[in-house]
């Protein structure tokens, strides 16, 4: 559970972070109220998806880098393994 939950979030934030470098088709009505005139699966196109990946990478690499600097012993050896 608490890798799910911190895998979902991290893909979610960087398919959105592609969605907004793609951009995404709005429209305004009269009233200058936004409506999404795409899908739900034209959201996730393989730009975004990559940008998503490509977060989540970054964060393991973060919190790798870390663990490098914040730990001794047995667990800096197996931290530097990888």
């Amino acid at each position: 559970a608490l890798f799910v939950g911190g895998l979902v979030p991290a893909l979610v934030f960087g398919v959105a972070v592609g969605n907004v470098l793609v951009g995404a088709p709005f429209r305004l009505d009269g009233d200058l109220r936004m409506f999404y005139e795409g899908s739900l699966l034209g959201l996730f196109t393989p730009f975004t998806l990559l940008t998503g990946l490509l977060s989540v990478a970054m964060l393991v690499l973060h919190g790798a880098g870390w663990l490098s600097l914040k730990t001794q012993g047995p667990v800096l050896q197996r931290v530097r393994r990888y």
